[in-house]
């Protein structure tokens, strides 16, 4: 019996790849129904790279191939896509943001394109503007309530929040919070970059220097203050950090009274 089999349960385990000599076992293979143990005679890398030379060599009938599949199966193809984007919606930001860069003459057509068709079609583009900037500003909540929620916890003892939601112990909204902010954007600022590589939430008095261990506390108000927030650049705020040049008393006390 060889290495291939499991000596106790008799069942095949791996293979030697026909390509690199090397024995791996069965998932470094791509399936295949006619081959030794339902796998192909290379291993998924050697393939990868065999694949690629054949391609290299001659293109033409694997283009002519994918698209005859792409039109005979168009759903097939929009569900894989929707899919791949889904899991990989950096990568695919990516993606289009080096083709545009290497083909400007392919964004200008795009952007003549689109203006075109919002010419044509007002009304669709009204239509799609609104549910744009209504998803967007969604999104944008949905993160500025997780990551408030989380910033508040982290900076109390435990934790914990006396079991009340994050803008009712803050003492004000989280549109009026989002109102706030936007008032103070800078150019380039928007909801879209919120976050981490784009802007991030400051306390321009920044968050060390109070004294609070409970949201009861009187510097935890003062913390969290619509006043002393403001939106940064992410840049700028880690290079600011815990920095301050003002003048600035902790309160001593603790508990509100």
């Amino acid at each position: 019996m060889t290495k291939d089999i499991d000596p106790e349960t008799g069942l095949p385990v791996g293979r030697t790849c026909s390509k690199c000599g090397e024995w791996k076992t069965l998932d470094a293979f791509n399936k295949k129904a006619k081959g030794k143990y339902g796998v192909n005679n290379e291993c998924r890398e050697c393939q990868r790279v065999s694949n690629k030379l054949a391609y290299d060599k001659n293109p033409k009938p694997r283009i002519e191939a994918a698209k005859a599949r792409r039109e005979a199966n168009p759903g097939e193809r929009k569900a894989w896509d929707t899919a791949y984007r889904e899991r990989n919606p950096q990568k695919v930001k990516d993606a289009v943001k080096k083709h545009y860069e290497k083909n400007p003459e392919a964004w200008e057509r795009k952007k003549a394109t689109a203006e075109q068709w919002r010419r044509d079609n007002p009304d669709r583009a009204k239509e799609i503007k609104i549910k744009s900037q209504k998803k967007r500003s969604e999104k944008a909540e949905v993160r500025i309530h997780s990551n408030v929620s989380r910033a508040i916890r982290s900076g109390l003892a435990k934790g914990r929040k006396e079991g009340k939601s994050t803008f009712d112990i803050l003492g004000y909204t989280r549109e009026k919070l989002m109102e706030h902010l936007e008032k103070q954007f800078e150019p380039g600022m928007s909801w879209d970059n919120y976050g981490l590589h784009g802007w991030h939430i400051d306390h321009i008095i920044p968050k060390v220097l109070f004294h609070f261990q409970a949201v009861t506390d009187i510097d935890f108000k003062r913390c969290w203050a619509l006043d002393n927030l403001r939106p940064m650049w992410a840049t700028d705020n880690r290079k600011k950090h815990a920095k301050y040049s003002g003048t600035f008393q902790p309160s001593l006390a603790l508990a509100l009274t």
